[in-house]
Parts: structure tokens; sequence; C-alpha cells
């Protein structure tokens, strides 16, 4: 989603963090509510991955928006995206 945002050119670099923090927690949510799904759900991991959602996407948006300019902001997240790319990328070898 970042890089779309980016790349579509409408919306400030230092706000793409916080909208994609923001659909990160909404989809891990959701993913947690799928878990209500199973025959034997993992309730008991619910609290510490809800926490952890919940405080990345916050630390995430406040640190881009308080103290990342828009340059630093690009650079980091072409860093994350580029370390995924290799990661899986090792992993299909």
């Amino acid at each position: 989603l970042g890089p779309i945002l980016l790349l579509s050119g409408g919306i400030d670099p230092k706000t793409v963090p916080a909208i994609t923090s923001a659909f990160v927690c909404a989809n891990s949510a959701a993913g947690l509510s799928a878990q209500l799904t199973r025959i034997h759900p993992a309730v008991d991991l619910w609290a510490p991955l809800g926490a952890a959602v919940i405080l990345g996407a916050v630390g995430g948006a406040v640190v881009s928006l308080r103290w990342l300019s828009a340059t630093w902001t690009r650079r980091v997240l072409g860093s994350a995206l580029i370390s995924v790319g290799v990661l899986n990328a090792a992993k299909a070898l």
C-alpha cells in the first residue's frame, strides 16, 4: 500500500506511514478475528499480538509524523521494501 500511495503522488510522504499503519492494524484485527473460526483458537496469543500491532502502528505513525522528514520517510520505506524483497528472494532459492 505504501509504494502505491507514494507513486500516486497525491499524498504527502509523511502521511503514508500513518495510513499504512492504520491499514496494517485493521488487517491484523481481521486476522485475529478469523482465529475465532478455528477449532482450537490461540486465544492466549491475542493480547500480546494485539499489543504489538497497536504499539507498532502508533509508534510508526508518531515517529514518521514527528521526527522524520519526507526524505527520510521515503528512505526508511525504501529500505524496508528492499529488505523484504531480498529476504523473499533468499527464501525462494
